[in-house]
């Protein structure tokens, strides 16, 4: 295990639960990345931003599936001679299905499992 890079995530989201099965909602993702060590073609993004819309329909009882359509805006990676601030705009799609636990009457814990189209 490593801990080089790490990265801060801050995921807000907020959305509306039109009848008792069905919540669509709207949230972004922030990612900051720190010390990145990883000496490849591959890199981590030093940051990200996206932003997302939601589908959420429970299935039976705790089981639900869900859509998700997202915007992320990676950074590229800059040489000491490139102009600071690139950024790519990317679409992403996922499908997939998951679980909801109830941790204290008000409280709940997810765990979601998805594929991504692209």
């Amino acid at each position: 295990l490593s801990t080089s890079p790490v990265s801060l995530d801050l995921s807000p989201q907020l959305g509306y639960k039109f009848i008792s099965k069905l919540f669509v909602g709207i949230g972004m993702n922030y990612r900051v990345t720190f010390r990145d060590s990883i000496k490849h073609n591959w890199h981590v993004s030093p940051a990200n931003t996206a932003f997302k819309t939601f589908v959420s329909y429970d299935v039976v009882k705790s089981w639900y599936t869900y859509v998700e359509g997202e915007w992320s805006g990676i950074q590229k990676q800059v040489k000491s001679n490139e102009q600071r601030g690139n950024t790519k705009w990317q679409t992403n799609y996922f499908v997939g299905g998951g679980r909801r636990f109830l941790v204290h009457p008000k409280l709940y814990m997810t765990v979601t499992a998805l594929y991504n189209l692209n």
